[in-house]
């Protein structure tokens, strides 16, 4: 079991003046598909005070993922109008890890180690894959979180200082980008038939 303090949003008038414009336009596109009752219904329907916990406002998408490492992610609950969405991870134990921001319109496809991919559609209504490097981040996080318990052993530097920080994690960056793209532009010039030939 997985619990976690969480404080709900308050549903104010604003956002009970766009969730009916939302169910106005959707009942407008579906109009002769529904009955004069069920469309008085929806017009009528009460407004909760606080708003939900976790969940989506878009029925489609799913808002509790496991990933690669089989941490939990959720999404938490967003008002409407935000412009972006925030899962709590959680590893396989139930212990929080933190949180990640993404934008709103960002679909998550699938969440590895250190990435998330999603897609988002741009200014014309085309899809676009877009990928979202978690690690970094993170890395981030715990290295400040270490330089706390760390910072004792230190010489003639901050624990805190950003700059170390910052060149420390771009180097590990530029290495990283150097061994997968030097491969990668090997193997695009190889020739297929003389890989199988000497195979």
């Amino acid at each position: 079991m997985i619990r976690k303090k969480h404080e709900n949003l308050a549903v104010t008038s604003r956002d009970i003046e766009v969730i009916q414009k939302r169910i106005e336009e959707r009942l407008n596109r579906a109009s002769s598909n529904i009955p004069p009752i069920a469309r008085k219904m929806f017009e009528e329907m009460p407004f909760p005070k606080t708003m939900p916990a976790f969940g989506s406002s878009r029925s489609s998408e799913r808002t509790f993922r496991v990933d690669a490492e089989a941490n939990v992610w959720i999404m938490e609950y967003s008002k409407p109008g935000d412009d972006e969405k925030r899962w709590t991870v959680f590893d396989p134990a139930g212990m929080l890890l933190g949180t990640l921001r993404v934008p709103d319109d960002l679909i998550i496809l699938d969440i590895g180690g250190d990435y998330v991919l999603g897609v988002r559609r741009d200014e014309l209504d085309v899809e676009q894959v877009v990928m979202v490097l978690a690690g970094t981040g993170i890395g981030a996080f715990f290295a400040m979180w270490g330089a706390q318990l760390f910072g004792t052993w230190l010489y003639d530097v901050n624990a805190t200082d950003v700059l170390s920080l910052v060149v420390a994690e771009g180097a590990l960056l530029a290495v990283s980008l150097v061994a997968c793209v030097v491969p990668g532009v090997q193997a695009m010039r190889a020739d297929p038939i003389d890989v199988l030939r000497a195979t």
